[in-house]
């Protein structure tokens, strides 16, 4: 069976994926194969950190995918049939691709809501954002509705989130590199309790807008727009923190918030001494039976998901609404809804209830959720499987 990837924007969201495509190819199960361009098909060929490096550089600024969420392909079955498929990064749940959802048999959603209904997503109380197409508008005016949703919405399959970045480049060498220098922190003693390391202490500096004119894909828009009807997740993740950084004794925790002001801003008020380099990232949370999460922008699940399982590390997080293709287990603990509610409906003392009364995880239970469920072979051979069952 191939598998042809046609169109692939920023490399690091899709790495997962394709690293479990080569997995699948090793074992000649499948056939990988790329009709993106000439300089994805070098890339997927070096294995050299400098050449792929400046091979994603190039590539980057001559094709400007930052604007495309979406990675695109499609297999051909043994009889010659070809099926497509659509991966999407895009980090609100809301938003989909019209056209790639109209012309596919099957849509990927990293992202992926937890209940797809006729309105759209919650995201507050009596805050519904519609199925919104990705497309963007040039002339200031909102986005366009989803065309074709409801006909189409049958082909949404969920997904997962995998690490921030595993390599420079897409080749099988390097990516398989870049997954072992990962489980290498498996070898860190696990002997603390709980941690948590945020970006920010508070969302973006809202902008006013007009109805016609929100960009609900625009975090500032929509904190401009609901104005005092939410609070943004970043406040919450900084109160965690404090909350945190008090427990006792205090060397099972580590609380950590690198800027004290607001994200997207760039003169940033940074704790330079609490940054931890991403190579050296996954070696910290494997100390730790605990990494907290607050869901992010939009509700998203960010990367520390698969970083903290990949490390032997359980997640505790504020209610879920976003879902991936298999459910969790021992390795997530659910505790209060936060997100974008304000602070006076938080229900901070059961919070704090939970995380001193957090149940003891074992690192050998999270290492075989891992392996079973979100290992990158383990995943894409899942999204074959829905492919070819379309």
């Amino acid at each position: 069976m191939k598998v042809i990837i046609t169109q692939l924007p920023r490399w690091n969201y899709f790495m997962w994926f394709l690293l479990g495509f080569y997995e699948l190819q090793e074992k000649k199960e499948i056939k990988i194969r790329y009709k993106c361009n000439i300089i994805v098909n070098l890339a997927s060929r070096f294995s050299s950190n400098f050449v792929s490096k400046a091979l994603r550089k190039i590539y980057y600024k001559k094709y400007k995918v930052s604007n495309l969420y979406n990675m695109k392909g499609y297999i051909v079955l043994d009889n010659g049939e070809k099926k497509k498929f659509v991966i999407d990064s895009a980090d609100a749940p809301f938003l989909f691709n019209s056209k790639d959802l109209e012309e596919c048999d099957v849509y990927f959603k990293m992202q992926c809501p937890k209940k797809i209904e006729k309105e759209g997503f919650e995201l507050a109380p009596e805050i519904i954002i519609p199925w919104t197409d990705h497309e963007k508008k040039s002339n200031g005016k909102a986005r366009k509705l989803c065309t074709n949703f409801e006909k189409n919405k049958y082909k949404i399959k969920p997904l997962m989130i995998g690490t921030r970045k595993l390599a420079n480049g897409i080749s099988y060498k390097i990516l398989k590199k870049g997954l072992d220098n990962y489980i290498e922190s498996r070898n860190v003693r696990k002997n603390k309790k709980l941690m948590c390391y945020f970006g920010d202490a508070k969302g973006p500096v809202p902008m006013k807008v007009k109805k016609e004119e929100l960009d609900v894909d625009e975090e500032v828009q929509l904190l401009g727009f609901y104005g005092d009807k939410i609070q943004h997740p970043n406040e919450k993740r900084a109160k965690a923190a404090q909350i945190i950084s008090k427990l006792e004794p205090k060397k099972l925790y580590d609380a950590r918030i690198i800027n004290n002001g607001n994200s997207d801003t760039k003169n940033k008020n940074k704790n330079e001494n609490l940054i931890i380099p991403i190579e050296e990232f996954c070696n910290h949370i494997a100390k730790f039976q605990y990494n907290l999460n607050i869901s992010g922008y939009r509700k998203s699940i960010p990367n520390r998901f698969t970083e903290s399982f990949i490390s032997g590390t359980g997640i505790i997080t504020d209610k879920l609404y976003i879902k991936w293709y298999k459910p969790f287990d021992k390795e997530v603990f659910e505790t209060i809804p936060m997100a974008y509610l304000k602070d006076e409906m938080v229900n901070w003392k059961k919070f704090q209830e939970d995380i001193k009364n957090l149940p003891k995880i074992d690192k050998k239970d999270v290492l075989k959720s891992f392996y079973k469920k979100w290992a990158p072979e383990v995943v894409s051979s899942y999204i074959i499987e829905e492919i070819v069952n379309s």
